[in-house]
């Protein structure tokens, strides 16, 4: 068992799919524990989360996430967050909260999700907050051999005659006098 609230607590080694939760939850306790909320699941430790819709709203301190809280050498795969998420210490991401990886090489693959619900948070100088995961970690990082994150990033390519809302482009570059 665990400290993090979800549709379904925990999930080991188990695949949840196409499921929608809609509603609202709250995820509030002393900021200095562990405790979390989310609409899908609360853990995820070597499972498969595949075409799930999380909508409503999630309240919380902190470890506020749209679908799963905390992951651990999982798969999260076409879902998409609709809820909007208010956090007032650290930590939320609109699809996971926190990625903890403890099985050097395993890993936890996030591929086409989507977040589309706000995401407000009231802390100060604190971190981790991401529209799709908001904090990134490893249990024993100073390990020889310990397993090292990659992101790597889809783009899309949108033409100018495509009505494509202008807020949901991310910058990544300028062209100025023809460089990069």
């Amino acid at each position: 068992a665990n400290n993090y609230r979800g549709f379904f607590n925990q999930i080991d080694n188990a695949t949840v799919m196409n499921l929608t939760v809609s509603g609202s939850a709250w995820a509030t306790a002393p900021a200095s524990t562990e405790y979390g909320g989310a609409l899908i699941a609360g853990c995820a430790n070597g499972s498969t989360i595949n075409g799930c819709v999380a909508e409503g709203s999630v309240n919380g301190t902190h470890n506020v996430a749209g679908v799963v809280v905390r992951v651990k050498d999982s798969s999260i795969i076409n879902c998409t967050n609709k809820a909007n998420l208010t956090g007032s210490y650290s930590k939320m991401g609109g699809i996971a909260t926190l990625v903890q990886d403890n099985t050097a090489g395993i890993g936890t693959l996030f591929d086409g999700c989507i977040n589309e619900g706000a995401i407000t948070s009231t802390a100060r100088g604190e971190d981790g907050v991401g529209g799709i995961v908001g904090w990134i970690g490893y249990y024993n990082y100073a390990a020889p051999g310990a397993h090292r994150y990659t992101i790597e990033l889809k783009l899309a390519k949108k033409t100018l005659s495509e009505k494509v809302d202008p807020g949901s482009f991310i910058e990544l570059g300028q062209i100025q006098a023809g460089r990069i």
